[in-house]
């Protein structure tokens, strides 16, 4: 009876430790595979990216350069006008007085 159980016992954890090496040989082959692809859509997104920016500030200076040269002529002129009225409106008072 004692030597027909020794030998059961041996059988059981042979059969185990072959399962167990097939398993994680399957899941190392799957992880190489992701992430090969990932890092190729990542270099594709930022060129298309950066192509893009170079366009927009080119055309936002030139609407910037000119804003001020319009906004420049109009105070110049305003300032004119007021000097004008300002010299007139002293020599009346002045000759009232006398």
């Amino acid at each position: 009876t004692p030597g027909t159980v020794k030998s059961t016992l041996v059988r059981t954890p042979s059969t185990v430790k072959s399962t167990q090496v097939r398993t994680p040989g399957t899941v190392k082959s799957t992880q190489v595979k992701t992430p090969g692809t990932v890092k190729s859509t990542l270099v594709r997104t930022p060129s298309t990216v950066k192509s893009t920016q170079v366009r927009t500030p080119g055309t936002v200076k030139s609407a910037q350069v000119r804003t001020p040269g319009t906004v420049k002529a109009a105070q110049v002129l305003t300032p004119g006008t007021v000097k004008s009225a300002q010299v007139r409106t002293p020599s009346t008072v002045k000759s009232t007085q006398v």
